[in-house]
């Protein structure tokens, strides 16, 4: 997920130099770079600087086909709760060009001379104490033996539309001469593979993946088509055994949409501090995936993780430029995506069917439980979206006539708009409604009795228990006052009130099985307050089918 994430479609891309340009550079003995003649260039060097256990990386950005003498950049990355602004030191290095504080932080007004080429230069850096923990691979990931970076967190760039054309060139000489480069552009180990070139919408640059240091290059083929891994760290497994595991999911993803025309394709893969955790994120013609080291690519819920990503190569990336924010359709670029990553891993043999019926029972009981992720609901939307357009067609039709309509009409921006009206072709009157009132999540999504696309299964009404605090915990915690005690709910019954002062806490989320404990002030003294954040919700249950076998 991401997703923050992203993205690339197909047919914006294309890993080309620019025809419409001219090459410069290679005199001075700098790469030769493509400079455009009808829409901007972008060049870019990267130098790492290597200060004991501290790494910067400086970033020199040349502009040129920029119209006018004036234009906002956009500064990569933006601060987060857990972290500062990921660039310092901006300066303006081209003769007449001055920068001014934009009404962003992350924008800055660039004032230039009309027709010359304007330079800029920054320092990326690691804004995080520490080793690399889960979430933190969205900020720039700079260490001394290694790097992993993304466009938008990475890249400065003029504020341009997400569909504009650009030619970017990068200059990645300056890396140590032992370091491994692995981009959406391409990969090595040689002098050869230290320049790079691309032209394709701006999306797709913004949305590229940046990968150097001790990676070890290993290339396998999926179907006819090569796959190049960037593999970092010690694992419990070789590197060529993770070349093996990832064959299927991205084969399962190619032969769903019919695709097999990769000319190039990149996965990186590379170990958190700690284990447990997982995270992968689609980019231009590349996905990373992080995990522990302990870990294994082998496991059913990573070889559909592993299927998630590839399959994002599509829903998203391949149904049209992004113009509104990706939150708008997350439930159908995440949540859908997700439906279908269990789908496929259940129908080929990756999960059994109780590992499949779990993983959606969990959805089930978190959306009927209140949850509004949008993984949560995308899932159990596609459950039921799969069943009705089935029954609506008598079987003729089924969601994944939808997902191709999307591919196949990518000419048109990817909306949420898009994604409804291309829904409703297929849905009854009625239907559009409980969609509807189901992405508000201000209705229930009718199920038991519903034919699912999963074989085997049948969807009954079951008993869940469900993670429940039964109180605003953000807010009591904030304000040190109990706040948003539900009547009735665990909090209450066990003797919360709203009003009453918070003095400690101890609370595990979203743990069932687990008492939180609550001390607030009472009288001159305090009191404790113990119960289990649960609840009982009715919700529809996937069971297995007794002697049957998905695979028959």
């Amino acid at each position: 997920m991401a997703r923050e994430r992203l993205k690339c479609v197909r047919w914006m891309l294309g890993l080309v130099l620019a025809t419409a340009g001219v090459s410069v550079g290679e005199a001075q003995g700098t790469c030769p770079a493509k400079v455009a003649r009808d829409h901007v260039t972008l060049s870019y060097e990267f130098v790492p600087v290597i200060d004991g256990d501290a790494t910067t990386m400086h970033v020199k950005v040349t502009m040129q086909g920029a119209d006018g003498d004036q234009l906002n950049l956009r500064m990569p990355g933006e601060a987060s709760k857990d972290t500062v602004t990921p660039w310092i030191n901006l300066k303006a290095e081209s003769a007449g060009t001055t920068i001014d504080p934009g009404d962003k932080p992350t924008v800055k007004v660039v004032h230039f001379k009309p027709g010359k080429p304007l330079v800029i230069s920054y320092d990326l850096l690691k804004d995080w104490p520490g080793p690399l923990h889960p979430s933190m691979q969205f900020q720039p990931v700079i260490f001394p033996t290694y790097f992993e970076l993304y466009g938008e967190k990475a890249l400065a760039v003029p504020q341009l539309n997400p569909d504009v054309m650009v030619t970017a060139n990068y200059d990645w000489r300056a890396l140590p001469a032992g370091w491994t480069l692995a981009t959406s552009f391409g990969a090595g180990s040689g002098a050869a593979s230290r320049c790079q070139t691309f032209t394709g919408m701006r999306e797709a640059i913004d949305q590229a993946l940046f990968a150097g240091g001790d990676f070890r290059l290993h290339s396998f083929k999926v179907g006819e088509r090569e796959v190049e891994l960037a593999i970092r760290g010690a694992w419990t497994f070789s590197d060529d055994e993770a070349a093996a595991q990832l064959v299927k999911p991205i084969q399962l993803a190619r032969t769903f949409w019919h695709d097999e025309n990769f000319p190039y394709y990149l996965v990186t893969l590379a170990p958190f501090e700690g284990e447990g955790s997982t995270d992968g994120s689609q980019y231009t013609n590349a996905f990373w995936f992080f995990m522990g080291s302990k870990d294994v690519l082998s496991q059913p819920r990573i070889q559909k993780d592993l299927l998630h990503e590839a399959f994002h190569e599509w829903d998203p990336w391949h149904m049209g430029v992004q113009k509104e924010p990706q939150a708008l359709s997350d439930w159908f670029q995440e949540g859908v995506t997700d439906y279908y990553a269990n789908l496929l891993a259940y129908r080929n043999g990756i999960l059994s069917a109780k590992e499949y019926a779990d993983a959606m029972n969990k959805g089930l009981a978190d959306y009927y439980g209140g949850s509004k992720s949008p993984y949560t609901q995308g899932l159990v939307l596609g459950i039921w979206l799969d069943s009705a357009i089935r029954k609506n067609s008598g079987g003729k039709q089924s969601l994944d006539d939808v997902m191709f309509e999307m591919v196949r009409e990518a000419k048109e921006p990817l909306s949420e708009e898009r994604v409804l009206r291309t829904l409703d072709k297929y849905l009854a009157d009625g239907d559009r409604a409980i969609l509807r009132a189901g992405i508000d999540h201000d209705g229930e999504v009718p199920l038991v009795g519903a034919v699912v696309a999963a074989p085997c299964m049948t969807i009954l009404v079951g008993k869940i228990t469900v993670f429940d605090l039964g109180v605003d915990f953000n807010k009591s915690k904030e304000t040190k006052v109990i706040a948003g005690v539900e009547v009735d709910g665990p909090a209450y019954v066990a003797g919360l009130r709203d009003g009453q002062k918070l003095v400690t806490w101890s609370v595990t989320t979203p743990s069932t099985d687990k008492l939180e404990v609550f001390t607030v002030k009472e009288g001159d003294g305090q009191k404790t307050i113990t119960f289990y954040a649960k609840k009982i919700v009715r919700a529809p249950k996937l069971e297995p089918q007794v002697g049957c076998s998905a695979n028959e």
